[in-house]
């Protein structure tokens, strides 16, 4: 929204108060605009605040992915009303084997790797043994040790910030270490098992393939999670841009070879989101015409390639003009004849499209003449002119005053199949 300005972090209603009338009312108009398509598809909604029914209105929480202004808001409802309408479907089991999900993979002085992790079922215990899924596949591990922060007012070492601790209990966060877990992926299921732990390995197989349609043609997709990833994907379905490949890991050079053999130059992407690139991938990069788009926001991804896209279609279109003769029209200047014959030079102006070095010319009536031999502009050698220029050329296989002219209007021969290919082109009027 033009001219608003940012609270980081802000819940939604407190920063509108801080905002001026007219900025205000753009949002206002904004939201409204929303309401009205939502409401074109049999969808009756409401900004969140000014619902009294939710069975009765979709919420809108207006809210920025950059600055986090309503996302307090947007917990906030969403937790609401699953207490009030899930009630039902909402439990966990707390007792059992542990099941959770990877959040971070972390670097604790004296620790190692660590993971980050939500336990939202069962109890996990020290000396569990556990299975995760990594960047390789599942990652067969035991729980070394499970810590929890110290409260701020007991931190006097910055090396000893977490209390040891024998079990956790659904729900809850903890910090995990365990040896082999430094692969872990972010977004990942955590299985605990007691015994056998085929069939824990099956499950978390299972849970960290992502959900995604992929075609033989399209981008390359990597990211640092399945979430992500998924998102990603969901994202670029709706703007109808296809996946060839989509993985959970660091931009490699062995990506963006792959990706360099793409016959299609518009694909010839790799769509980093919130991964490293990996500095054997970044002097690769600079070899190979690939595209690197990266970034922490989904939906500035998908915008920055489809800006790129537009940029590149018209790359490619000026690279493909130059491949076909392109029409033009000019007239032979009276008083300009600076040779007869062998080649004729005389000077032009060009009345409509363009002149080109090498393009064979014709009269009126169809009959072919000569070629384009050279184009000078005072005592610069050019290679093409277009409408309004006037310029000397020289002509082959004519002599003035037999097969052309002054003050007659030539025009260039363009071959059939190049004006076929041109019409399908999206040409200047000139």
């Amino acid at each position: 929204v033009a001219g608003w300005a940012k609270h980081d972090g802000m819940p939604f209603l407190t920063s509108y108060q801080l905002q001026i009338e007219q900025v205000q009312e753009r949002l206002e108009d904004r939201v409204l605009h929303f309401i009205e398509r939502l409401y074109g598809e049999g969808i009756p909604s409401e900004r969140y605040d000014r619902i009294s029914d939710f069975t009765e209105s979709v919420a809108l929480v207006p809210m920025s992915a950059k600055t986090g202004e309503g996302l307090p808001d947007l917990l906030l409802i969403l937790v609401g009303l699953s207490q009030r309408y899930l009630q039902d479907k909402l439990g966990y089991e707390a007792s059992g084997p542990a099941r959770g999900t990877v959040l971070e993979v972390k670097d604790v002085q004296g620790l190692g790797k660590t993971v980050d992790a939500i336990i939202y079922d069962g109890v996990l215990r020290t000396g569990d043994k556990m299975v995760l899924g990594g960047v390789n596949g599942p990652i067969v591990s035991q729980v070394k040790a499970l810590l929890k922060p110290k409260p701020l007012d007991e931190i006097r070492d910055p090396k000893n910030r977490f209390n040891s601790i024998k079990e956790v209990v659904a729900a809850t966060g903890v910090k995990i270490a365990g040896p082999g877990i430094e692969d872990a992926l972010a977004g990942s299921p955590i299985v605990a098992y007691v015994g056998d732990e085929s069939q824990a390995v099956a499950e978390v197989m299972e849970a960290s393939q992502p959900n995604i349609e992929l075609t033989d043609q399209g981008l390359t997709v990597l990211a640092d999670a399945v979430g992500s990833l998924e998102g990603i994907a969901f994202e670029l379905k709706e703007a109808g841009i296809p996946i060839t490949r989509a993985e959970i890991r660091n931009v490699s050079r062995k990506d963006v070879v792959e990706v360099s053999t793409n016959p299609d130059p518009l694909f010839r992407v790799v769509m980093a989101f919130n991964v490293d690139i990996l500095p054997d991938a970044e002097d690769e990069l600079l070899k190979t015409d690939v595209k690197l788009i990266s970034g922490a926001v989904v939906y500035k991804l998908v915008e920055d390639y489809q800006e790129w896209v537009a940029d590149k279609k018209e790359e490619l279109d000026a690279e493909r003009r130059t491949d076909y003769i392109h029409p033009g029209k000019f007239l032979v200047l009276p008083d300009h004849v600076f040779r007869v014959s062998k080649p004729a030079i005389v000077g032009v102006r060009v009345l409509a499209g363009r002149l080109r070095v090498g393009q064979p010319i014709l009269r009126p009536d169809g009959r072919e003449l000569g070629k384009i031999k050279s184009i000078r502009s005072g005592d610069d050698t050019i290679k093409e002119v277009r409408q309004g220029a006037e310029v000397a050329v020289a002509i082959t296989q004519v002599t003035v005053g037999r097969q052309i002219k002054v003050e007659d209007v030539l025009y260039v021969d363009v071959p059939e199949g190049h004006a076929r290919a041109l019409l399908r082109m999206d040409l200047a009027p000139d």
